[in-house]
C-alpha cells in the first residue's frame, strides 16, 4: 500500500473519524482496486479517493448519509463516459466488501471518481 494512503487512513483512525472495521474494509477495497490495471493509482487523486471511501463507509455505518445528489444532467454526462460500466461493476464490488448497498447520493459520487480514475488510467 502507498505510504501516503497508510498515513491518511492512520490519521482518520487516530482521530476517530473511522473505526477499525472501516479501516479493514477500506484496505480490502484498496487491494481490489490494485487488481485493475486500468485504474491510475499513483497520484493524490487516488489517495483522496481511498480517503473518501473510508469516510463514506463510516458515514453509512453511522446512518449519516450525504444528502446532496449529483444533478441528473451531470450524471447523464457521466453515464456517457467510456468507463461508466466498469465503474459501476467496481462500485458493486465495493458494496460487497463494505457489506452495504449505498444510497444513490453516495453511488453517484463514487462512480464519478471511479470514471475519472479509469479515464486517467487509460491515458497513462
Amino acid at each position: 500500500m502507498n505510504d501516503n494512503i497508510t498515513m491518511r487512513l492512520d490519521i482518520l483512525l487516530k482521530g476517530n473519524a473511522i473505526d477499525r472495521e472501516t479501516l479493514s474494509m477500506t484496505l480490502k477495497i484498496d487491494d481490489l482496486l490494485k487488481s485493475y490495471d486500468t485504474i491510475y493509482r499513483n497520484n493524490e487523486q487516488y489517495e483522496m479517493f481511498i480517503t473518501h471511501i473510508a469516510m463514506m463507509i463510516q458515514r453509512v455505518k453511522n446512518n449519516n448519509y450525504v444528502n446532496e445528489v449529483l444533478d441528473d444532467d451531470i450524471y447523464d454526462e457521466i453515464k456517457k463516459c467510456l468507463s461508466y460500466k466498469e465503474a459501476v461493476d467496481i462500485l458493486e464490488k465495493i458494496e460487497g466488501i463494505s457489506n452495504t448497498i449505498l444510497p444513490e447520493s453516495e453511488r453517484r459520487f463514487i462512480i464519478l471518481h471511479l470514471c475519472n480514475l479509469l479515464e486517467r488510467g487509460c491515458n497513462k
